[in-house]
């Protein structure tokens, strides 16, 4: 009913020219949302009233094309670099399975070794959709043998590393999560001073 009283106080009667002027000026005044909301009112007024034809289009509202909350390849990289400079590898496998898979948080803690061989972890959600996250190679035990040499990060491979720190009972602790937290925003604070 807004949009009406504001059509009726600025213009005398209803003709094709008038409403094209009234949603420039929408347009000039208003963000689109909004302009589209007033619109919609005009073109649901225009219906009662049998005007149906002179329904004005919508303003197209661009959807964002980026994340704001993904930190960048630069970042993420500078991130692991100093997590195993740190010799927290523990926590540089988190951010790496995180990273690889797309798993969330809390899907990550339901990872097992047996996924990891498999290539791949089957959940469902709370409609009873499917979610298959994909366990890239990289990550797996089962590698080719014309994979690269496995480097060496403590007394054990990268690979025993990884299947460690999916069977470790610490990773399914849910108390672990609020610790990566934590310990993630202070080791951003302490490399970055």
């Amino acid at each position: 009913m807004f949009a009406i009283k504001q059509y009726g106080e600025q213009y005398d009667d209803v003709t094709q020219k008038k409403l094209r002027e009234y949603k420039v000026w929408l347009i000039e005044n208003y963000k689109p949302k909004t302009v589209n909301l007033r619109l919609r009112a005009i073109n649901c007024y225009l219906e009662c009233i049998g005007k149906e034809k002179w329904k004005l289009p919508f303003v197209r509202v661009q959807q964002k094309t980026f994340l704001e909350n993904v930190i960048s390849e630069a970042d993420y990289k500078y991130f692991k670099s100093c997590l195993k400079k740190d010799d927290e590898m523990f926590w540089y496998f988190v951010i790496r399975f995180l990273a690889a898979t797309g798993a969330r948080v809390s899907e990550l803690i339901q990872i097992k070794a047996e996924h990891v061989k498999l290539g791949h972890l089957d959940l469902y959600s709370k409609g009873g959709k499917l979610r298959r996250i994909y366990i890239p190679k990289v990550l797996s035990v089962n590698r080719a043998n014309s994979s690269p040499p496995i480097r060496k990060t403590t007394s054990f491979s990268e690979e025993e590393a990884i299947m460690r720190f999916i069977d470790s009972k610490m990773a399914r602790s849910p108390a672990l999560w609020e610790i990566l937290l934590i310990g993630t925003r202070c080791l951003i604070s302490q490399h970055t001073k």
